[in-house]
């Protein structure tokens, strides 16, 4: 008798071959998710790296989140008060005068006048602001009385500046300041505009230090 080719072929193929054509009837084994298992150690590293980018998609980004990250968050810091600067004191002769806003509106000629004084007002009501210069000997031939008569009307400190170079007339000018409710006085000494300077006023006050010191 002439065996098959077939035959030995089946004959010596043993058990491991019967159990695995009984596998192959079976069909393939698979995963309890319903995917099969690869048993080529390639395709299986291939299989292991797809699964992780699989399960990685229903996790959150940057994954699970840590015990740290799920603490309630921190208390906002607490605010310390404010700390209000002390007032602006200002030594004059012999009246003790303080500012509580250390805010200063310098005078303006041309600029500061009763309009622009009420704009900054409501923005600093209790900083000292300045009218214009204003001339003492036009002042006291009655010419701009005005910026002075006004100072009644002014609902925060309100200091007058004066430039001339007659004491008599500074002093007569300070007076009628002072009693239309002026907080202070001050004296330009350092115009340059020629026509100012060139009368003894403002800067040219300081060519005669004497005269100067009599003013104040």
């Amino acid at each position: 008798m002439i065996a098959s080719p077939h035959a030995a072929s089946r004959s010596g193929a043993g058990p491991a071959h019967d159990a695995a054509a009984g596998l192959e009837g079976a069909g393939p084994i698979g995963r309890p998710d319903g995917r099969p298992i690869n048993t080529n150690p390639v395709g299986q590293a291939a299989a292991s790296a797809l699964d992780s980018l699989i399960d990685s998609r229903h996790e959150p980004c940057g994954g699970a989140p840590t015990v740290q990250e799920q603490a309630a968050p921190t208390a906002a810091p607490t605010l310390s008060p404010p700390v209000w600067p002390s007032p602006l004191r200002l030594a004059g002769n012999g009246i003790d005068r303080q500012l509580p806003c250390r805010v200063l509106q310098s005078p303006l000629a041309g600029v500061s006048d009763r309009i622009f004084r009420n704009l900054v007002r409501r923005w600093a009501p209790e900083a000292l602001l300045f009218t214009e210069m204003v001339n003492a000997t036009s002042l006291e031939l009655g010419h701009g009385r005005g910026k002075v008569e006004e100072l009644a009307q002014e609902a925060g400190p309100i200091g007058v500046q004066l430039f001339d170079h007659r004491p008599e007339a500074m002093a007569e000018a300070a007076r009628r300041a002072e009693a239309s409710g002026a907080f202070l006085i001050d004296i330009n000494m350092g115009c340059p505009v020629r026509k100012i300077a060139r009368k003894g006023g403002g800067s040219g006050l300081l060519r005669d230090p004497e005269l100067a010191m009599r003013i104040v």
